[in-house]
């Protein structure tokens, strides 16, 4: 979920700073979902940690883009401000990309030539700035978890893959 009480921020926010809000909640969640993205747009805050593929996080995914865009568009009716109009219809054209496309089970074809674990990963160290001992301890952190934390989940997603080919093609 977006971690955020809907209520008090309707009752304690104007309609703008409360699209606001929404772009800050979206952006903060975005980057705790995906730590190398993070590291590659400058916040250290996830340095320590990897991106997670797992069947459970994409429908937590999915769930949670969904609350977003439900955000989005109870805010659109609240503002006459025609930038932050604009910006929540770009938001919700993005997100809903997400949600469109969940169904199609893209998150069992992670690997490419062009993104993902096995290209990132190698380049966590050129996009992490490395500016005191804490920032190499998080470089390490996430360099001693990578074998083991993806190696069972690339196994589980080709099993779970697999299952869902199965169920794909005998109906």
């Amino acid at each position: 979920s977006s971690g955020i009480n809907a209520e008090y921020i309707a009752t304690t926010l104007s309609s703008d700073n409360q699209i606001n809000r929404l772009f800050e909640d979206y952006w903060t969640w975005r980057l705790e979902r995906s730590p190398e993205f993070a590291t590659l747009v400058g916040s250290k805050d996830f340095n320590s940690i990897l991106e997670t593929f797992t069947e459970k996080r994409f429908a937590e995914d999915f769930n949670s883009s969904i609350a977003f865009i439900g955000r989005a568009e109870d805010l659109q009716n609240k503002t006459d401000n025609v930038d932050l109009l604009q910006n929540l219809d770009f938001f919700v054209a993005e997100v809903q990309t997400f949600v469109d496309g969940y169904q199609f089970n893209g998150f069992y074809f992670p690997v490419s030539y062009l993104e993902g674990v096995q290209v990132d990963f190698q380049r966590l160290a050129e996009w992490a700035s490395l500016d005191d001992q804490k920032d190499y301890e998080d470089i390490i952190a996430s360099s001693c978890c990578c074998c083991s934390v993806y190696k069972g989940t690339l196994i589980s997603a080709i099993l779970s893959f697999i299952a869902w080919l199965i169920s794909f093609f005998s109906t």
